[in-house]
């Protein structure tokens, strides 16, 4: 709008014209002046704009949809479980500090067995889901503190073309309430299921685990023991696992740089 009319204008001398999008007033106040006003309607334009938002964010979303859906496919295998590293063999033992392995070793010898899978709730009340099926980790345990070793060769070439690498982790947990299970969240790792145990820090006794399995939903591993973990005690999970070094920054990543002379490190 050009110009805003005087509180006196009284009269209006031209009715609306419309020619086209465009609406054109002329009015008259008390002292005879004639004002011109002229609104541009946007209708049209606004309409292409909202179209074009819209096919926008639909295109983007397409895109967004595709991503994650190839992600997910590239980490879980048929059962739903975790497996990037290559086939998993029940019969060969694993010592993740070998510096002798093979790749072909590190790629096969990952677990003995995998993660066995579970079945999952038809019930979405919150009140009635298992520990592993909440996002969050229970309120029974409190994980303390980690030591995490890991051993990185890239030399070697496995996972498909990529780089491997593989560890430990001690998870140092105290805990609130009785119970009898422990989870912890893992991704994009192979867990040596032999190698897991479970320790009572002051004593150095072990305690008998009864099974132990991943949760693919909650990204959650499970420790479920043969007696119930009394409050107040604390306790050592540890563990052996193997994995392999992402081409994207994700996760543990491998990335290269080119010098000025051209030489890519």
């Amino acid at each position: 709008m050009k110009e805003e009319p005087s509180s006196d204008i009284h009269a209006v001398i031209a009715s609306k014209a419309e020619k086209g999008t465009l609406v054109i007033r002329h009015v008259k106040n008390d002292t005879g002046i004639v004002h011109r006003y002229e609104n541009q309607c946007y209708s049209k334009s606004l309409k292409v704009v909202v179209l074009l938002t819209v096919g926008f964010l639909a295109l983007l979303f397409i895109v967004i949809f595709v991503a994650f859906f190839w992600k997910e496919n590239r980490i879980l295998n048929k059962d739903g479980l975790y497996c990037i590293c290559g086939n998993i063999t029940n019969n060969v033992t694993l010592d993740p500090f070998d510096v002798s392995l093979s790749s072909a070793d590190i790629s096969t010898a990952t677990s003995i067995p995998l993660w066995n899978s579970v079945a999952k709730e038809t019930s979405t009340n919150s009140s009635f889901l298992q520990p592993w099926e909440k996002v969050r980790l229970q309120m029974s345990i409190i994980p303390l503190h980690y030591d995490l070793e890991l051993s990185i060769d890239l030399l070697k070439v496995s996972c498909n073309g990529n780089r491997s690498f593989t560890g430990s982790v001690a998870v140092t947990i105290e805990v609130q309430s009785r119970t009898n299970l422990i989870s912890i969240h893992i991704k994009e790792l192979i867990l040596v299921s032999e190698t897991v145990s479970v320790r009572e820090k002051e004593t150095n006794i072990s305690l008998q685990i009864r099974k132990q399995f991943y949760y693919s939903d909650t990204e959650k591993y499970v420790i479920e023991m043969n007696q119930s973990l009394d409050n107040g005690l604390y306790i050592v999970a540890m563990g052996y696992f193997s994995g392999c070094i992402n081409p994207d920054l994700v996760g543990l990543y491998l990335c290269s740089y080119r010098t000025s002379s051209g030489e890519t490190r």
